[in-house]
């Protein structure tokens, strides 16, 4: 049965159902095609990574943790260059299915209380959304051989750890949340005893009111278009995040991207600027946004990192890197 016919009979058996559940579902079970990079930017890439990391557990100690998705071709090149163990955790959105020497894997719920660098990696973007609007929320409806929203009242129990998100929202726009990926947030900052983490993925300062549906061939805003065919993905937004993740006991100690990562570490190189801008987004999209990295600490005192020696200086990325306006010493006049 096609993707489009399944939800369809699911809807007319059970009701509406809010729009999170419709995503799932219609999903493509593949959260990101591989991208394809020339060798000599995949061993470029690694080393830039691999730099970063070393120098992250040179100060905290520990090892580094995976938690998706890091893709095969780069993860072979990057456990050769880290000075420290490497564990591949699955999950259900991290099931790889090439293992390269040297890494260990684990499941997601025997890593309790981890001491070295976190990774996630264009993930969160692509978990189950709420559409909200008006205080309520977006259901699905099946009418008349097509997907048609329809407004219910907010299920308050799903956002109960998260009231003060929803009362900083405009009730007067449609935004997108997962409360899926801050759970997850929440999940991994609590994993992490001490050290690092690094978020990438498709990050903005503003609520996302579109949601970006896309595959090798198709971009468009239109979840309803073709279900089950095609990946969808929702920017994180940065403030939530970093408000998430500071009442876990984190704090935000850098917002950057690969090629100010890359700038700050080997340097940048002119032959691999289409890759990098690649890298940083498939689709020149304003509602989905670039793919930045947030780098996170706790429990440990550091007051700079190489990585974050050259960082996007201006607008809201100010706000996100060291040192914060309300540190810098204030002299006086004269």
């Amino acid at each position: 049965m096609a993707k489009f016919e399944e939800i369809a009979e699911i809807i007319k058996k059970e009701g509406s159902i809010p729009f999170s559940r419709y995503m799932e579902l219609s999903m493509s079970r593949e959260f990101a095609f591989e991208l394809k990079f020339s060798s000599e930017f995949m061993d470029y890439l690694a080393k830039t990574i691999a730099n970063c990391l070393n120098e992250m557990v040179e100060i905290c100690g520990g090892s580094i943790y995976d938690f998706g998705m890091t893709s095969s071709r780069l993860l072979k090149r990057l456990t050769k260059l880290v000075n420290a163990e490497y564990y591949l955790v699955e999950s259900a959105f991290n099931k790889p299915d090439k293992i390269p020497p040297g890494v260990r894997v684990c499941k997601f719920d025997e890593v309790e209380s981890c001491e070295g660098v976190i990774l996630i990696s264009r993930i969160l973007s692509a978990l189950p959304s709420h559409i909200l609007l008006s205080n309520k929320q977006v259901f699905v409806d099946f009418k008349n051989g097509r997907f048609e929203e329809k407004i219910e009242d907010i299920d308050k129990s799903l956002f109960d750890e998260f009231s003060d998100v929803l009362e900083k929202i405009d009730p007067s726009k449609k935004v997108y949340l997962s409360i899926e990926a801050l759970k997850l947030i929440q999940q991994l900052c609590k994993k992490l005893s001490t050290g690092f983490m690094v978020i990438t993925d498709y990050m903005s300062e503003e609520l996302c009111d579109a949601i970006t549906c896309y595959d090798e061939t198709v971009h468009t805003h239109d979840p309803y278009a073709s279900p089950g065919k095609m990946r969808m993905r929702i920017p994180l937004n940065i403030p939530i995040v970093a408000n998430v993740a500071r009442k876990m006991g984190l704090e935000v100690f850098g917002l950057t991207n690969y090629m100010h990562i890359m700038k700050s570490t080997l340097g940048l190189v002119e032959e691999f600027s289409d890759e990098i801008k690649k890298l940083t987004s498939v689709y020149k999209d304003p509602k989905l946004g670039s793919v930045k990295v947030m780098i996170l600490k706790k429990n440990i005192d550091v007051k700079e990192l190489n990585c974050l020696k050259w960082i996007p200086n201006f607008g809201y990325w100010k706000k996100y890197n060291y040192p914060h306006p309300e540190e810098l010493e204030v002299l006086p006049e004269g």
